[in-house]
């Protein structure tokens, strides 16, 4: 048989079932177009995912804590046992001479209460250099209202949205400019609030 007369055939039989032969190349073409749109859309949010966990969760950052493990419970108070391992915050220039490290940023954390007026609220108290907290974070660290200072004095302190509005409603605790009352286990202080 020759080349052409299959071609002969093939038109011959296309001629003779015409919509059998449209529905075929439209599914033909349905299915090509469906791979390739789902081809594109996986890369699309792949590329969105990567990017939003690196600049959000800081991909490239390594933290550092010492404490009681995992089963950890509010300060690191129940459960787990001690590590035994401590952190100065002069220890950053130490792991700032590692090779491959860009910068390091000691955190100090205790849980506490903050309070104004007669509103107090239960939540982690967080001490950070604001400079170098910002160059990390510079996405994420930003205001909503007000500003963040990046050489802030001791009397000022940054609320994050969880404490100033914290059921997401109209309702807010804390406003800029409010002064407030941060009691942990080891300290009282009269800060004003940036928010």
């Amino acid at each position: 048989m020759k080349a052409g007369d299959v071609f002969s055939y093939a038109f011959g039989g296309i001629r003779l079932r015409k919509l059998r032969a449209g529905l075929t190349t439209l599914g033909v073409v349905i299915g090509i177009a469906a791979i390739v749109a789902l081809l594109s859309i996986t890369q699309g949010l792949q590329t969105t995912i990567t990017r939003q966990l690196q600049t959000g969760l800081a991909t490239d950052t390594l933290i550092v804590t010492t404490g009681r493990g995992l089963d950890a419970g509010i300060g690191g108070g129940f459960g787990g046992t001690d590590s035994g391992f401590a952190l100065l915050i002069n220890d950053t220039e130490t792991i700032n001479e590692l090779q491959n490290v860009e910068t390091s940023l000691a955190i100090i954390q205790r849980t506490g209460y903050i309070q104004s007026d007669n509103k107090t609220w239960f939540t982690n108290i967080v001490g950070v250099d604001f400079a170098k907290y910002a160059s990390i974070y510079s996405n994420t660290f930003v205001a909503e209202s007000g500003s963040i200072p990046l050489n802030p004095g001791n009397g000022t302190v940054v609320i994050g949205k969880l404490v100033s509005a914290p059921w997401n409603n109209e309702t807010i605790l804390f406003n800029s400019g409010d002064t407030v009352a941060l009691l942990c286990a080891r300290a009282i202080r009269i800060i004003e609030v940036r928010a």
